[in-house]
């Protein structure tokens, strides 16, 4: 976002719609892309619901690039540890911090 003063960038920050990540960076491909305007979306009920929705919409998308016999099986590790929902909290928040970097970058 850009303005004349902080004021004018939190105005813009706060009412308008996100450059769109192609424009920025046509080189990422188009799945990452929306992936990253659904987790910045400004209303709620337009980002995901939760980490494992947002877990499902990358699992899905990298389903169909692969057949789903030739990917490896999950191993569970021994004794307790964190949970599948917290490392796909833990995945968005990276995208999230990513993100925004890239869009400070230019």
């Amino acid at each position: 976002f850009t303005g004349k003063s902080l004021a004018d960038i939190l105005g813009e920050q706060i009412q308008a719609d996100p450059p769109s990540l192609a424009s920025i960076r046509p080189d990422l491909p188009s799945e990452f892309c929306q992936f990253v305007h659904t987790l910045i979306q400004k209303k709620p009920q337009n980002r995901f619901s939760a980490a494992d929705e947002a877990l499902r919409f990358i699992h899905l998308d990298s389903a169909a690039d692969e057949p789903r016999d030739t990917q490896p099986p999950i191993q569970k590790a021994n004794g307790p540890g964190p949970s599948p929902l917290w490392w796909a909290f833990i995945g968005t928040l990276i995208l999230t911090t990513l993100t925004i970097v890239l869009l400070s970058i230019v």
